[in-house]
């Protein structure tokens, strides 16, 4: 689902399919560059850079606090949304279909 980028991740991560193969082993990442890639490199791609992708002074500070390992197979759970700064939605499960990309948008690890 592409409404679960944390659940979704271990294709990235791991380079298998729904049905186990493998495919693009050499383009496997751990998974701290793939987020890093997913949010700040995507707001990059997209010409977002100056307002998203990263925390600092004057960007959307949009952003999620994870709970849990950041392990691409039992991914960590949104504890919380923020966007523009302010507490947005509850926790939720990072297999809840609620949680779309914008709200990852801006999600650096620390």
């Amino acid at each position: 689902r592409f409404s679960a980028p944390l659940r979704t991740s271990a294709h990235g991560v791991t380079r298998r399919t729904g049905s186990g193969g493998l495919l693009g082993a050499a383009q496997s990442l751990p998974y701290e560059e793939w987020l890093r890639a997913y949010t700040a490199g995507a707001a990059f791609a997209g010409g977002q850079e100056d307002e998203r992708g990263s925390l600092s002074p004057g960007k959307r500070a949009d952003l999620v606090v994870l709970e849990g390992a950041l392990d691409p197979l039992a991914p960590p759970r949104v504890a919380e949304t923020w966007i523009g700064g302010g507490e947005s939605t509850p926790a939720r499960s990072p297999d809840d279909a609620g949680i779309t990309n914008a709200a990852f948008g801006d999600a650096t690890p620390a």
